[in-house]
């Protein structure tokens, strides 16, 4: 059978996690649902690097050329996800700018650390280690320590 008659398994997931992205992009979509779609494009794209790209390291590191059924070696594939996904981040980068101003229409603004007061600092401060730290420390859970 021809090559030509096959997708790419990899570059096919990538065109999956694409249609993610598209949501993300779409103004008819609320605004707080664009943002989860990034949320979901970028933890899928984490998990895609640990898992297929990573297995297509080991195979080239390993030296196995053998491609697979689209007519692909693993570097190609390695050099094809690299083109789409440098494509896919800079999307991504350009919706969650949008998203971000969109939502200082609603009196939501990110701020860099340098912008804040005294007072605002020291807020802060507190509530992370009030809050957030606590959640954040492993806990020691064994038979003398029962969650």
């Amino acid at each position: 059978m021809s090559s030509e008659l096959f997708v790419n398994r990899e570059l096919s997931w990538l065109d999956f996690n694409e249609r993610v992205l598209t949501l993300a992009e779409d103004p008819s979509v609320p605004l707080l649902e664009r943002f989860k779609f990034v949320a979901i494009f970028s933890s899928n794209l984490d998990e895609f690097f640990q898992v297929r790209v990573g297995a297509l390291h080991d195979r080239v590191e390993s030296g196995i050329t053998q491609v697979s059924f689209d007519g692909l070696s693993p570097t190609q594939q390695l050099l094809a996800i690299r083109r789409k996904t440098l494509e896919l981040m800079t999307r991504r980068d350009v919706v969650i700018n949008v998203l971000f101003s969109q939502l200082e229409n609603y009196q939501f603004k990110m701020v860099d650390s340098s912008e804040l007061g005294l007072s605002e600092c020291s807020f802060l401060n507190d509530y992370f280690l009030r809050e957030v730290l606590p959640i954040l420390t492993p806990l020691a859970v064994d038979p003398t320590h029962p969650f």
